[in-house]
């Protein structure tokens, strides 16, 4: 073959000048990384130059064979996308017979992409060229990288990198193989899978012996291979993490589908496919985490955004066996290495949602485990089959597998020769969310404590050396009980049966370490022997509490450690409980978003529990607690500013403070009572716990609530209501209006106003309901000598002429002509006939002035449908100011109870 016509453009014609230079017998070609590129070339472009390369003389007759077939294959099938140049360059390297080269498809088109008659989408034919020439771009880095030394192929990487690349970002690519279950099948052949597993593994130990051996010379390639290796990488990773997303999962072939499972099978084709799969997944983990290592890596190889696509995506959908590799070969790397200058941006959006899953997936699984027997988590074991004893046996081996490296990520964050003051940052973001004891597998495994206990060591010190509110909830609520726990042999818990069940003694070094840990300084005798003394009776306290039988009352079954759980907790949930009582109160906007309710939270809560983000999950509690209300200002208070009173009979009352007041009275109670109605005390409420403890938290809230205030105050409102259903009857009406213009003297009361049913009733409560019956009396009798003048109007024929003749006068004056903007209401000749109007109709009655006006207007109606309204009005407008219905509405405020002061909250 002829070289001289190496000249598809400046990348190829750079590389052959440089293979023309070597010693041809030796082979050593030793190609420097590609100069920086004045142009990108396109897909097919960087195929020639691939290609072109590959037919070299200077390489092994290997590698130029594979050249040749490269050759061959674009000129069948992309010849119309080669320029004329590339074209003759291609024809004048290939000397091979090319008479039985046909232009089909026929050879590439994946079966399973034929439709009935045969036919496959045009999208579908470019995906699956693309796919033979993935293919046979891995075979070209298998011959390559066989058959040249190290110091001769590091060039040619680079040129079949490239292309490699930019198949991945291909749309017929994505489309065809990427998005479906279907897709994937057809991508994921064993032959793909061989090819790309032997590229990864090559990367992966060549990427080891560069970083063992940290030679200068080789940074540049290094940074240039991973720059090329990583992209596509992470791509693959994707691929092969989407296999476990539900949506394709569940439309997977059962060849597929089984080689996902982590037990063997009787299928040699599955077991091939499945030890693939695995095998590409830990090579590939192993390049991200070794690059970590690397210095720049973080500022010029890694892209987050394709880091978080290619992991995060289908994080959920991950087992614990990928779990755990991903945390040991990617996260530990991660932690290790990342310059403080990147953790804001690598740290709080990596290790937060990480963390915040794995400490849900362990809290469910470790607490199932506990108090169930069995960790209820199935999907994230995978498929298994078998004994129930040995499927148990292998879920329990996973699930401390993963807890070990969780334990040991977490070590390795907290120590300083890893990264000094890391730990101090994420507490300072809320990156650890709830940081409970199930991290670390409740101390049940040895080595998982182990690796603990420098995290529960620098949780400890910074709870004595800084201010951070979280690490002393942490030692105090979470790390000490569940220590004490540990070290009791004798205490009748979860813990220790899980220790038994395991058939594992506790090690005598690692108790060591935890007393260590919890007892203070060393070599001191006085702190040692108080230690002695405070655990001995801590232990002698929660012994207590495990032996104690339950209470008669409780209906379960009692379990002593939910009990203990629940009382550590009551603190915490009353003081969130006030704090959405104190924004019910007073906050105003829209609290929806949790950037805005955490700003409405009270300084002094934020830093008891160090609310430092709303990723807090103290705060996504207060957001689910919280409670819409309307408040009364919406309606009075804006009366009283821009009072607008539509009423027929405005344009005709000359003094309207009195109607304004009447109006404002009736709007306010309405309102009121409305509100009262609908209101949904603050209480503490079982739902707002855990399932496992709301047994515990209703039976502490029925308890408290017969004891304390609260209960009598739900007795006396449910008895004011009744009262006030017995004054709607009417049977007090004539004894309330002889009292209309006096006070209710509680004699009086006791002998005339109240049944012996409602005896109990407190005497404040039944004056409320008398002074607002009495309301309601009195305008029933107005409305009666109202209506009753109006008859007598009727009956009174030289009345009624006397009347039209002042109608005249006023319609004459303008009165009525309510259209006109020109008429003085001030006018003098109003007030003196409506004085007039009122001697004539209703002498001797003292009612209201807006009656006369009605009575101008309305000539004809009857009492009975006037009065109609006063019972609905009277239930409508059913709302009290009262200590007891104080309580009752906002339980966790202060108040003083006929002169005995008590704190609400107090009585839970």
């Amino acid at each position: 073959m002829n070289t001289c016509s190496v000249a598809a453009g400046p990348a190829a014609a750079w590389a052959c000048s440089s293979v023309n230079t070597c010693a041809r017998n030796s082979y050593p070609v030793e190609l420097e990384p590609e100069p920086v590129k004045e142009r990108e070339k396109g897909y097919v472009d960087l195929l020639v130059d691939a290609s072109l390369l590959l037919v070299s003389n200077d390489f092994p007759p290997e590698v130029q064979r594979h050249g040749a077939r490269m050759l061959q294959h674009l000129l069948k099938f992309r010849r119309e996308e080669l320029s004329s140049f590339d074209c003759s360059s291609l024809i004048h390297q290939d000397d091979t017979d090319s008479t039985n080269m046909s232009n089909k498809f026929d050879d590439i088109i994946h079966p399973r992409m034929r439709c009935n008659n045969g036919a496959v989408p045009c999208h579908q034919v470019k995906g699956c060229l693309l796919l033979a020439e993935y293919n046979i771009l891995c075979e070209a880095f298998d011959v390559v990288t066989s058959c040249l030394r190290s110091e001769q192929y590091k060039g040619v990487l680079h040129y079949l990198l490239k292309p490699l690349n930019k198949i991945w970002v291909q749309s017929e690519w994505r489309s065809t193989f990427l998005h479906s279950a279907f897709g994937l099948t057809c991508l994921f052949s064993d032959h793909f899978l061989e090819m790309v597993y032997k590229v990864v593994k090559f990367c992966e130990n060549d990427l080891r012996q560069s970083t063992l051996e940290s030679i200068e010379m080789q940074f540049c390639d290094l940074h240039s291979l991973l720059r090329l290796m990583l992209p596509f990488l992470l791509q693959l990773l994707q691929c092969i993490h989407s296999l476990w997303r539900g949506q394709i999962s569940g439309s997977l072939p059962d060849q597929l589908e089984s080689a996902k499972s982590k037990m063997s099978d009787e299928d040699v084709q599955q077991n091939k496919t499945r030890k693939l799969l695995e095998e590409i997944r830990l090579s590939g983990y192993n390049i991200i985490g070794l690059s970590l290592s690397i210095q720049g890596a973080f500022s010029d190889l890694l892209d987050i955004s394709s880091f978080n696509d290619a992991i995060f995506e289908d994080l959920g959908s991950m087992e614990f066996r990928h779990l755990s590799k991903l945390i040991n070969l990617v996260f530990v790397p991660l932690v290790t290495y990342c310059p403080s200058k990147f953790w804001k941006k690598w740290m709080l959006n990596l290790l937060r949602p990480l963390l915040d899953h794995c400490e849900d997936l362990l809290y469910f699984a470790w607490f199932s485990l506990m108090h169930h027997g069995r960790a209820k988590v199935p999907y994230y074991f995978g498929k298994l089959s078998g004994p129930t004893e040995n499927i148990e046996k292998f879920e329990d081996t996973q699930l401390l597998e993963f807890t070990r490296e969780v334990s040991h990520l977490l070590g390795v964050l907290s120590s300083p020769e890893s990264n000094n003051g890391l730990l101090h940052y994420l507490l300072t973001h809320d990156c650890l969310g709830s940081s409970r004891m199930s991290l670390f597998g409740y101390w049940v495994d040895d080595e998982a404590t182990t690796s603990a206990i420098s995290f529960c060591l620098a949780m400890v010190r910074l709870a004595g050396s800084t201010d951070n509110e979280r690490c002393k909830l942490f030692v105090a609520d979470e790390l000490l009980p569940s220590i004490i726990r540990r070290l009791d042999d004798q205490l009748p818990c979860a813990m220790r049966n899980l220790i038994f069940k395991f058939n594992s003694s506790t090690n005598d070094t690692v108790d060591k370490d935890l007393i260590d840990l919890m007892g203070g300084e060393k070599g001191n005798a006085y702190v040692e022997n108080n230690f002695t003394c405070w655990l001995a009776k801590q232990k002698e306290d929660l012994r207590a509490k495990a032996f104690c039988s339950a209470p008669m009352e409780f209906n379960g079954e009692w379990n002593w450690e939910f009990e203990d759980e629940f009382q550590r907790y009551l603190p915490v949930y009353f003081n969130m409980l006030q704090e959405v009582d104190a924004m019910d109160d007073s906050a105003e906007g829209d609290c929806s978003g949790m950037n805005a309710l955490l700003q409405k939270l009270n300084p002094q809560f934020r830093s008891k529990y160090a609310i430092y983000s709303s990723e807090h999950p103290y705060l996504r509690e207060i957001s689910r607690m919280q409670k819409g209300s309307d408040r009364s200002y919406s309606v009075i208070e804006r009366l009283e500013e821009n009072l607008e009173i539509q009423s027929t009979f405005d344009a005709y009352e000359v003094d309207q403070s009195e109607h304004k007041d009447l109006l404002l009275q009736i709007v306010g109670q309405l309102t009121n009572a409305k509100e009262n109605k609908q209101f949904q005390p603050l209480t503490p409420d079982p739902g707002d716990f855990a399932p496992h403890l709301k047994p515990y938290a209703r039976f502490y809230i029925q308890t408290k609530l017969k004891m304390s205030m609260y209960a009598r105050a739900a007795m006396q409102i449910h008895l004011h209501e009744d009262y006030d259903n017995y004054l709607a009857s009417g049977q007090l009406d004539s004894y309330i209006y002889s009292h209309v213009s006096e006070d209710f003297s509680d004699e009086d009361v006791e002998n005339n106003a109240v049944p012996q049913k409602f005896s109990v009733l407190d005497h404040d409560l039944i004056h409320l309901s008398l002074k607002r019956r009495a309301q309601i009396v009195d305008m029933h009798n107005q409305v009666c000598t109202y209506s009753k003048c109006l008859r007598d109007l009727l009956e009174n024929e030289s009345l009624k002429d006397r009347l039209m003749s002042l109608m005249s006068e006023l319609n004459a004056e303008g009165f009525f002509d309510i259209d006109s903007n020109s008429v003085n209401w001030d006018n003098e000749c109003f007030s003196k006939l409506v004085e007039k109007f009122k001697n004539e109709v209703f002498t001797g009655h003292s009612l209201p002035r807006r009656y006369t006006i009605q009575g101008i207007i309305v000539v004809t109606g009857t009492s009975t449908k006037l009065i109609a309204y006063l019972p609905q009005f009277w239930r409508d407008t059913r709302y009290y100011k009262h200590e007891y219905y104080d309580i009752v509405r906002e339980p966790l405020k202060k108040g003083r109870v006929r002169g005995i002061c008590a704190e609400r909250i107090s009585c839970f």
